[in-house]
């Protein structure tokens, strides 16, 4: 889905001082977040120090202007892009992820109550509804089915309201015929945002502890308005708003398709399942037609997005009884993906083989030759992936997964006879996500390379493991079947991996 829009603004600030006013801390976060992007590319780590660093400023400027909505449209943002992109913070669990989406969510429904109108902060809302309606799923418990059913409702509204928002904003314009409608700007009083020519130094302060303290501003406690800051006339500066596009309406169409690809396969019973397919069919010939006939260029996305919600379609089907997991696998056969191919949909296709694998293994009976045969296209559609982006990290996570998952179905006679080629591949590629990743991949490779050692007979594998940061990963690879449950025992159930005694 698209990046959030974000509340900056366009001047330069000429002499950095310590931040007094409301004004001060909100052109401070700003100063921090661009240099948090700066350093993302190099450094994640001390990206996200930077992140936070702005989130603190943000909080700092709301406690000194409640209603200043560009700090707490920001704070929001950054929250969920914190929780989003969990390899620009040091140790990111899933209770922290979780808090942190909570609290986005929160900030996000604050930034409602100033604006409600805001088409941004709707659109962000609602992607932050999905994200925790994804995390309820990935955790794999059914005693949230009602939370997850309610985030995806709540993001459908919102992307609806959205989209119709945007939709009146773009008649407006229509009859500009094929001109662009100018941005508009709006004008307000602040101090002008902070010259991107130096980064500010987050790691004087935080350098020995690398903490994460977000949503609050620490530290004494900073002095009221000086008179000369009161005194001192305000400086202009103006918000650019962009005006709404047939991009933009594709974009928010796609994100509406993608609540629905993600709802399919979850929360559905037959009524609800042929109800809701008819409102997406509708959703599609009245609009994602016509805009993508408008965006040619769009064409591979589009093509994706239509693909993946077959798939979903078809799996919802599955697991409500309606067809078969031929049926499911014939839907994903038939399904036109992206050519040429990316990156991007040959992942999302290796996704699809292995949704209907690891739905064939819990079937009764297990249909150990329909999972082989799509783990082996997902490690095939891995594999061109690795072709066009050698270095992404998360590819080899995944084909060290795929492998192992091929490697555990004992009832396959090709299964048996490539089992130890197929863990050492695994083994390979974790250890490949170890040195290209950062953050949580990277963490992510190393538990799973030490866990083949470990079974393959090294008893040493899992010396000095932190078993907090192990927990999580091991929970996961025994959820998703890539690992056997017997773990959730080494790992937390009294085995003693955080030291050398």
């Amino acid at each position: 889905m698209p990046r959030p829009q974000r509340r900056f603004h366009t001047n330069s600030k000429k002499h950095k001082k310590v931040p007094e006013t409301a004004d001060d801390f909100l052109a401070a976060g700003i100063e921090y977040e661009e240099s948090g992007d700066r350093w993302r590319p190099g450094d994640k780590l001390k990206a996200g120090r930077f992140y936070v660093r702005a989130i603190e400023a943000y909080q700092a400027c709301l406690v000194r202007d409640p209603q200043a909505f560009d700090a707490a449209y920001n704070k929001a943002r950054l929250h969920y892009q914190l929780a989003e992109q969990p390899n620009l913070l040091p140790n990111p669990t899933k209770e922290l992820i979780l808090r942190l989406l909570e609290t986005a969510l929160q900030e996000h429904h604050e930034c409602l109550t100033m604006n409600p109108q805001n088409d941004d902060t709707i659109f962000n809302t609602a992607q932050v509804h999905t994200s925790l309606a994804e995390f309820w799923i990935d955790s794999g418990q059914q005693t949230h089915i009602q939370q997850i059913r309610g985030h995806f409702s709540s993001a459908i509204d919102m992307f609806q309201k959205c989209l119709a928002s945007q939709q009146q904003q773009y008649d407006q314009f229509a009859g500009f015929g094929d001109l662009v409608p100018p941005p508009q700007v709006s004008s307000s009083s602040s101090q002008p945002m902070p010259d991107d020519s130096m980064d500010v130094d987050v790691d004087s302060e935080d350098e020995d502890t690398g903490g994460v303290s977000l949503g609050h501003h620490h530290g004494r406690q900073l002095p009221e308005e000086s008179s000369e800051s009161a005194t001192s006339p305000p400086t202009e500066y103006a918000h650019v708003v962009e005006p709404v596009t047939i991009s933009t309406l594709l974009d928010t169409t796609m994100a509406l398709i993608h609540v629905y690809t993600l709802a399919f396969p979850h929360v559905f019973d037959q009524s609800e399942l042929a109800s809701t397919s008819a409102t997406v069919e509708a959703l599609l010939k009245e609009r994602l037609e016509p805009l993508s006939k408008s965006l040619p260029e769009r064409e591979s996305d589009v093509c994706l997005a239509l693909a993946l919600l077959r798939c979903a379609q078809s799996e919802g089907q599955y697991r409500t009884a309606v067809s078969s997991l031929a049926d499911w696998s014939q839907t994903i056969a038939s399904c036109s993906w992206p050519s040429p191919a990316t990156t991007s949909s040959l992942s999302a296709k290796a996704d699809a083989h292995t949704s209907i694998s690891l739905a064939a293994l819990e079937a009764i009976p297990p249909d150990q030759m329909m999972a082989w045969k799509h783990y082996s296209f997902a490690s095939a559609s891995l594999g061109e992936a690795t072709k066009l982006e050698a270095t992404k990290a998360e590819l080899y996570l995944a084909r060290g997964d795929t492998d192992l998952m091929r490697s555990r179905l004992d009832g396959v006679e090709a299964a048996v006879k490539s089992r130890a080629v197929l863990r050492k591949n695994a083994g390979v590629y974790y250890r490949g996500a170890m040195k290209l990743g950062e953050g949580k991949i990277k963490i992510e490779g190393d538990v799973k390379d030490r866990m083949i050692k470990y079974e393959d007979g090294d008893e040493t594998a899992l010396v000095g493991l932190d078993e907090r940061v192990a927990r999580d990963v091991v929970a996961d690879a025994v959820e998703e079947g890539v690992f056997g449950a017997e773990w959730m025992g080494r790992i937390g159930g009294g085995m003693d991996v955080g030291s050398d005694a």
